[in-house]
Parts: C-alpha cells; structure tokens; sequence
C-alpha cells in the first residue's frame, strides 16, 4: 500500500503540519456569525485519481493502526453510520474515540459515489462556517473548514476522483496544545496514502 511510506513520518508532521495549507489553518475568512454560508464556485480537478471503492463496507481500514497510534487514537475501531433512516440516506463512517486521555474524537467519512468537495464548495448543508480555506492534500483538492477560530472542530473535505470524496472531522474534548485542524489534515494525509490509483474505465 502506498501509505507504508508515511506511517513513519506522520508523528513528526504533527509538528509542522500547518504548511500544509499553506498558511494559518486557524485564520478566520471575514463574516458575521449566523451569516450565509460561505461558497467557493468548483474545486479544482483532480489529476491522478484514486479508488475509495475497495473500502466500501470497510471505512475504519482506510487508516492503518500504525497510523492511528502515531495519531494518538490507539483503541480498536468501531463502524457505524451517520444519520437516521432512510438507509439510503446514511453515510458510512469510521470514528475513534482516545477514551484514555478523552482527549479527542476522530472521524472519517467515505463518499466512493459522490462528490463531497463539490457539494462542500457549494455549501450544500447550508451551514456558515467563519473559517473556510482551499487546502491541498497531498496534491489533491481539500477544503478545510471551522465554526469560528476558537471552535473545538475541524472538517477536512478531500477530492480523490470525480464522484469521489471523504471528510475528516477531529473535535477537541480537552485542550491538548497540538492543532486540531493539525491532526485533521495529517489523518486525511493517512487516508489518501493508502488509497490506490483509480483503474481505467
């Protein structure tokens, strides 16, 4: 798997991780609260496609243990869904809780049918957000998003072909000093490690 090569760095990127957006993760866009939410037209295109179908039905593979431990998460996954019937309507997802130092909770949503970063460009879920910054992960398209500067969650949305997509979501129980968009973009880093490239159609 191409992710091999980054279990061991992704505890030091902890470190440096805010150059992967380019500037200050944290770094309001200018907007009152309640205000409309924020849109950004179309993402740019994804260049070398990758293949979140292999993972359907297996969202918590999509980071390895190595990883998770190096992310501070190093309790046995659970699966479940987010949203309520119709089934239809569900979205597959992974979440880890650190019960140990309750320090955090992290989330990560598979989208192998649909395209997220396109629908998050847009503000489909008619949600304001006072931090929303165009990110690149990895050389693919990412949005990053947060309530307000001081908010305890971020959301990472990742473009990994057409019509596919996934979101990261760390939330902050208790202050840990480490960045939680940080934590956020290097787990979304993880999950786009060990994807492989999108077969020709």
């Amino acid at each position: 798997m191409r992710g091999a090569r980054h279990i061991a760095v992704l505890a030091a990127a902890l470190a440096t991780c805010a150059a992967c957006t380019g500037a200050d993760p944290a770094a309001p866009s200018t907007g009152p609260n309640n205000a409309a939410p924020v849109t950004l037209g179309s993402p740019p295109p994804v260049r070398e496609p990758l293949d979140l179908r292999p993972f359907v039905g297996r969202v918590c593979d999509l980071l390895t243990a190595e990883q998770l431990v190096a992310l501070g998460f190093p309790q046995p996954a659970e699966d479940g869904f987010q949203g309520f019937p119709p089934l239809e309507r569900a979205e597959p997802r992974c979440v880890w809780d650190d019960k140990d130092e309750r320090s955090g909770q992290l989330v990560v949503w598979s989208h192998p049918d649909t395209d997220v970063l396109a629908a998050d460009y847009r503000a489909d879920d008619g949600e304001y957000y006072e931090t929303v910054r165009e990110i690149s992960i990895d050389g693919y398209p990412g949005l990053l998003r947060m309530a307000a500067p001081e908010s305890r969650t971020c959301k990472i949305t990742v473009g990994v072909a057409a019509g596919q997509g996934l979101r990261v979501q760390y939330q902050e129980i208790r202050r840990t000093g480490t960045g939680i968009c940080d934590l956020a973009i290097i787990a979304a880093r993880g999950v786009v490690a060990n994807l492989e490239p999108l077969p020709p159609s």
